[in-house]
């Protein structure tokens, strides 16, 4: 006691000096279907905050990282690789947070990935499905790199980042210090 700062517990609300608060949780996985990592708000005096969920496919085996990524004011939404079999936890979740959601994109098309945007679109008539145009796969929108992705005041920009398949392609926002979603 006394010796310094106390590092965080998981689950507690802490404040880093000059960045946005965060949610620290446990890395590991619970062997539930979801993982809430991280959330993310403007500090104070910023006009535009951030909603981020990172969610985990420990269910049915896929092993895929699931985003959501929200302008905290208008409250639009995109939901980055949707698990087909996890639609209903992802659309659960927007629900709660109160957001409009937008699209629902994926990083590429293989058969580790079974993507949850027809499952989507089909209960959510306004949303709009992208993926890359060099995947080959059904979208409404078809990305080319250094396209840029909307969502209220944040953007996406499309990165492509071949490898995996030869369609992948990764979001990157400067949004919240700079994420990038890679899909796997």
């Amino acid at each position: 006691a006394g010796l310094g700062p106390s590092r965080p517990k998981p689950y507690q609300t802490y404040r880093p000096r000059g960045q946005h608060s965060c949610k620290r949780a446990s890395p590991f996985s619970t062997g539930r279907s979801s993982v809430s990592v991280r959330s993310m708000a403007a500090s104070p005096g910023e006009s535009h905050g951030v909603v981020f969920r990172q969610l985990f496919d420990a269910q049915f085996g896929s092993s895929t990282y699931t985003y959501i990524l929200a302008d905290a004011e208008t409250k639009e939404a995109v939901l980055i690789d949707p698990v087909l079999e996890l639609v209903d936890r992802d659309l659960t979740l927007i629900d709660q947070l109160g957001l409009k959601l937008l699209y629902a994109i994926n990083t590429h098309c293989h058969a580790d990935h079974i993507t949850g945007t027809g499952a989507i679109k089909k209960r959510l008539t306004s949303v709009k499905s992208g993926i890359a145009k060099a995947a080959g796969a059904k979208a409404d929108i078809f990305y080319e790199p250094n396209d840029v992705i909307t969502v209220g005041s944040l953007e996406l920009k499309v990165l492509a980042t071949p490898g995996h398949t030869s369609g992948c392609v990764s979001y990157y926002t400067p949004a919240a210090g700079g994420m990038v979603f890679t899909g796997d």
